[in-house]
């Protein structure tokens, strides 16, 4: 499994549209947001495989990312937002 952050713009879609858009996509096991504009996503897919799926939910403007998020990592998050990140399924 790996561990995504997914990131998009304002100009896309609001949060919820997103988080609809999100629960809709089988390959996306588990996710949680605690930042604005962005989620943690936990997924057997490829980067490419989430790309379409999202992209194909929003056919008119589009802006985000997904980078997988790996061992070098650091920053200030809550408890629970690490144990997402840490855990392997």
């Amino acid at each position: 499994m790996k561990t995504y952050l997914f990131i998009y713009s304002d100009a896309m879609c609001n949060r919820d549209t997103i988080k609809t858009a999100i629960a809709g996509i089988p390959e996306i096991i588990r996710w949680r947001y605690d930042i604005p504009n962005s989620f943690y996503i936990h997924s057997n897919a490829s980067a490419d495989e989430l790309t379409a799926k999202i992209a194909n939910k929003f056919p008119g403007r589009k802006c985000f990312l997904f980078v997988e998020i790996f061992e070098n990592r650091q920053g200030y998050l809550s408890k629970e937002t690490w144990n997402f990140i840490n855990q392997k399924l």
